[in-house]
């Protein structure tokens, strides 16, 4: 209660406000109306649509500078990563599974595995999706930036990278 979300302040503070993707956990009510645009519908494209969204408000020139806030559902459960994500993993290590099994069974359920009982080849399985799935999101956040670099906009933009995904407890895996 009280509390001024990241996109209010912005848009107090005289910028244009876009959103899109996995901006806030749904589970805590609607959206903040401080949106100009806010796009969060289940299955898009987020990299695409969040580059167009961004070359949507450069291109406005009313004179106010924007915020674009873009949010992966990426490396969540399920982990569906591009296939070519996938084959940068060769074979995985199970061990931070296989010893300890640290991850509660429950963050697992989305994937079809007990992280209690898992087998080592599932263990590894698990692990090598969500570290593919983290390379998506890499390459997804250097196609926003890039698209930054194309309009000309890096001289003038502050770009933040926050994560605050959790690891599902998976070990050390270079």
């Amino acid at each position: 209660p009280g509390a001024v979300s990241m996109c209010r302040r912005f848009r107090d503070a005289g910028y244009r406000t876009h959103g899109i993707g996995k901006i806030r956990d749904r589970r805590s009510g609607p959206h903040d109306d401080a949106w100009d645009e806010i796009l969060h519908e289940e299955g898009i494209s987020e990299v695409d649509e969040a580059v167009q969204m961004l070359r949507r408000a450069a291109a406005d020139d009313d004179g106010r500078p924007f915020c674009v806030a873009v949010g992966f559902a990426q490396p969540h459960c399920p982990w569906e990563p591009t296939q070519s994500s996938l084959d940068q993993y060769g074979s995985v290590n199970p061990e931070p599974f296989a010893t300890g099994r640290t991850a509660p069974p429950d963050q697992l359920d989305c994937m079809g595995v007990d992280s209690t009982t898992m087998s080592d080849a599932d263990a590894a399985d698990v692990t090598k999706r969500y570290l593919a799935s983290v390379t998506d999101v890499d390459t997804m956040f250097g196609a926003l930036y890039d698209t930054i670099d194309e309009l000309g906009l890096l001289d003038n933009t502050v770009v933040i990278f926050w994560s605050g995904d959790h690891g599902f407890s998976l070990g050390e895996n270079d």
